[in-house]
């Protein structure tokens, strides 16, 4: 439910907001995707680490960057990219609660 909220807020409201002022499409794209980053650096505070806040905007304003693209290719319509990004979620998510918990990201290992 968590994701098709964000979806409605950075795509639905903020690009459609956007467009209504005229902003171009590739800027509306430019600006939820900063704006989707920097929602994500919460991260940091479930790791207790600064040092994920550039990896963390980082992957999440190119995320949000995509799901901008698909959202205007899709007419503006919201359902493919609630849809997208539930998915990845599914994929990504527990790995990444694993990690924020544990630290993991900060070990150093290497497979035999």
């Amino acid at each position: 439910m968590f994701r098709a909220l964000e979806e409605l807020v950075f795509r639905k409201f903020l690009m459609d907001w956007l467009d209504s002022h005229g902003v171009a499409a590739g800027l509306q794209i430019l600006a939820t995707a900063l704006a989707f980053g920097l929602a994500h650096s919460v991260w940091m505070l479930f790791a207790r680490d600064a040092q994920i806040f550039v990896p963390v905007v980082a992957s999440t304003t190119a995320m949000g960057g995509v799901l901008g693209a698909t959202y205007l290719v899709g007419n503006r319509i919201a359902l493919p990219v609630i849809l997208a990004h539930v998915a990845i979620n599914l994929v990504i998510e527990p790995g990444l609660l694993l990690s924020s918990i544990t630290g993991a990201w900060n070990t150093r290992h290497v497979s035999p």
